[in-house]
């Protein structure tokens, strides 16, 4: 998909010459950059509802599959 950005020249600049340093191009890095961060999201969401599920009652989890919903979460994360 094909959209503008508004960025700084500086900023740009200094992405550029990384790239090349890197032997790689400015869209790699942005995607790249794109993917850290909604992964870090994704993994901050997930931490939270952990943290919501450890503060249930302690006789819930005998009845939770804590490992297993874990995975399951994690499973959507590279799509």
């Amino acid at each position: 998909m094909k959209t503008t950005l508004d960025l700084s020249d500086s900023l740009v600049k200094r992405a550029k010459a990384v790239a090349l340093k890197r032997r790689t191009t400015l869209r790699a890095m942005v995607e790249r950059g794109l993917q850290r961060e909604l992964e870090a999201v994704e993994k901050a969401n997930l931490e939270q509802v952990l943290t919501g599920l450890r503060d249930l009652s302690p006789g819930l989890w005998k009845s939770i599959e804590a490992d297993a919903y874990v995975r399951e979460e994690r499973s959507g994360w590279r799509e």
